[in-house]
């Protein structure tokens, strides 16, 4: 295994330059910028990076043992580092560094005091802060943690380019609906097409292209124009109601995030449900919106309202994978996904 990290915004196309180098398997993780490579010899494979001239790639390590993060237990956590690391120190000086992701009771300078106070008392070996002869990465990933012990010219690093994917800043919230729903499912991250309903003014169009071969962007309203650019967007400007089947063909994902009547919104996924490969899959914005005309909901309540949405997807064969509430979505509105 070799933890990866990438400049952030690039993960597709460093996905794709890694395993075009590594020829094997590249994951991406719940944080940005962040990937694994499922590499069973990876000193030689990061041989074979640093003889390539890659773009994306800032930082990779060789992982010699993974393990889990047992939060009720710390001293055992630490403990387990410090007994891997040991059998591959084998006496020589060491510096430990960490790097942390995720939510955790303790910090990066914890793990480093603690495991580097654990494995002297264990083996003996010598702490050199200034050269060691030897490095104990701990990498840890919400629950967790990858550790390598190498030398410094083992590792990979470069310092990130600069590189700007888009004119503008991130559209905040409708995008981190989409990224709170990669963080739980992260086998619903899209890689193939994906039709994009109601795109305008593109927060989903732009983190769906983070990782899609190609997404459908469809609305009567224009996107940001820097969206509009990228390569693998293709913009039809037009009402999804108005929209032909064979204007789409065969599709991976639809998703949904228009601001309409929850039934109607719904009717419109439905629409292109045909559209879907088996085991496509849907990602649903259900939204309690006021009755055009009136000052009154269709329903009394959100929970109303997703039940509805969920009865019409369940009778057109759709199955229902989960109703999320996310830290995204309004009080009055749930992410509903769903498989074909």
């Amino acid at each position: 295994m070799i933890v990866a990290t990438v400049i952030s915004g690039f993960e597709r196309e460093a996905i794709r330059e890694l395993e075009e180098i590594t020829k094997d398997e590249v994951k991406t993780t719940y944080f940005r910028g962040l990937l694994l490579i499922k590499s069973k010899n990876p000193r030689e494979k990061i041989k074979k990076i640093k003889e390539d001239d890659t773009k994306f790639l800032v930082r990779a390590i060789p992982i010699d043992y993974i393990g889990n993060i047992y939060s009720e237990d710390l001293e055992r956590y630490f403990e387990d580092i410090a007994k891997k690391s040991c059998d591959l120190l084998k006496n020589k000086s060491f510096r430990v560094r960490c790097r942390r992701r995720g939510s955790h009771s303790f910090n990066s300078v914890d793990v480093e005091r603690e495991v580097g106070r654990t494995i002297k008392n264990i083996s003996g070996a010598k702490v050199d802060l200034v050269r060691p002869d030897l490095i104990v990465f701990v990498e840890i990933i919400q629950d967790k943690v990858y550790v390598g012990v190498c030398r410094e010219e083992e590792i990979f690093y470069q310092k990130g380019r600069r590189l700007k994917r888009y004119d503008e800043r991130p559209l905040n919230r409708a995008m981190r609906k989409l990224e709170e729903v990669f963080e739980i499912y992260e086998d619903w991250i899209p890689r193939k097409r994906v039709l994009d309903i109601g795109a305008s003014p593109g927060g989903w169009t732009k983190a769906l292209a983070r990782y899609a071969e190609e997404v459908i962007a469809v609305d009567s309203a224009p996107l940001k124009p820097s969206i509009v650019k990228l390569p693998n967007v293709r913009f039809i400007q037009k009402r999804a109601e108005d929209l032909r089947l064979d204007e789409i063909g065969e599709i991976d994902m639809i998703t949904n995030d228009v601001n309409l009547l929850h039934k109607e919104s719904a009717g419109l996924t439905l629409k292109f449900r045909d559209c879907l490969v088996g085991g496509g899959r849907i990602i649903h914005t259900t939204k309690l919106a006021i009755v055009p005309g009136t000052d009154r909901f269709p329903v009394e309540n959100i929970d109303l309202a997703v039940n509805e949405v969920e009865d019409m997807f369940s009778k057109s064969g759709l199955n229902i994978k989960d109703v999320l509430s996310l830290r995204s979505n309004t009080k009055n509105e749930r992410t509903i996904l769903a498989e074909k």
